[in-house]
């Protein structure tokens, strides 16, 4: 198109009949027909952003004038500024989402982190009480993770948690909420399952982490979890309390022999440690 001209000129540029100019042959003429143009480029942020042009296939009576131009550059640096403000905008609405979604998310594993992870807590308790369902959780634990981290050092160690996040993200469903809580430790919220199923999530769990194998250049890192089961009362608001439900269960499983899942649900007296096929 014409707006090439302008481009490459870099200045407004104006024909009022290019039948009869010296731009007569230009391809955009014979394709459209265009007799009488005018047109500038617009900068956003000191960079072309395109042109601003009017054109008519009628060839315009009277010669451009300086009016006519300066009317052009104005309306042109209006345009860029109003782009350049949007884009701020937009810029600015994209790093506050960013930065919201920094705060809720684990650098590592990429995971919710505490914060992130306490905000859907409470989210799903309320929603289990108003509902009157109940909410089960399940704390993951890495099995004898500082010997991992003293053998073959933190960058080794933290690949492994990588690895674990993603064999627990696999293995529970789209919406369940899994979240890293601690160095080593995550907990995943199961809402709208029932509690006799939970076993058989945290036993997938156990299962997927049991398959992953982390290379170091020499032995491959095979990590192994336990995992406790558990009934998230109504009034449980924070991590810290979820924690504390969750560590019978969690003990349970670590006197058990570790690489366990155990269950303790509401009102029941003893938590079951089992590896392999769930208790129920």
């Amino acid at each position: 198109t014409y707006c090439c001209l302008a481009l490459t000129a870099d200045a407004p540029i104006g024909f009022e009949y290019v039948g009869t100019s010296s731009i007569a042959t230009h391809p955009a003429y014979k394709a459209f027909g265009l007799e009488a143009y005018i047109g500038m480029p617009v900068r956003v942020k000191d960079k072309v952003y395109g042109t601003l042009n009017f054109s008519s296939p009628t060839p315009k009576p009277r010669a451009f004038t300086e009016v006519d131009i300066e009317a052009l550059r104005l309306m042109a640096a209006w345009v860029g500024s109003e782009l350049s403000r949007r884009q701020t905008e937009v810029e600015l609405i994209q790093a506050k989402e960013m930065l919201e979604r920094q705060s809720r998310e684990d650098p590592l594993t990429h995971l919710y982190n505490r914060r992130g992870f306490e905000e859907k807590l409470v989210r799903l308790t309320r929603r289990s009480t108003h509902l009157h369902e109940s909410l089960v959780g399940i704390v993951i634990d890495v099995d004898d993770f500082k010997a991992v981290n003293d053998t073959f050092g933190h960058s080794a160690g933290d690949n492994t948690l990588v690895a674990i996040a993603g064999a627990i993200s696999l293995a529970i469903r789209p919406y369940d909420i899994c979240g890293r809580v601690g160095g080593d430790e995550f907990m995943v919220l199961l809402p709208e399952c029932p509690s006799s199923e939970a076993a058989y999530v945290a036993e997938r769990i156990r299962s997927a982490v049991s398959a992953v194998e982390v290379e170091t250049g020499s032995s491959p890192i095979k990590p192994s979890v336990s995992l406790g089961v558990f009934e998230v009362p109504f009034h449980v608001e924070s991590v810290t309390d979820a924690l504390k439900i969750s560590r019978i269960p969690l003990k349970q499983a670590k006197d058990a022999g570790k690489n366990r899942v155990a269950r303790q649900m509401k009102q029941e007296a003893a938590s079951t440690p089992f590896r392999g096929q769930a208790a129920i």
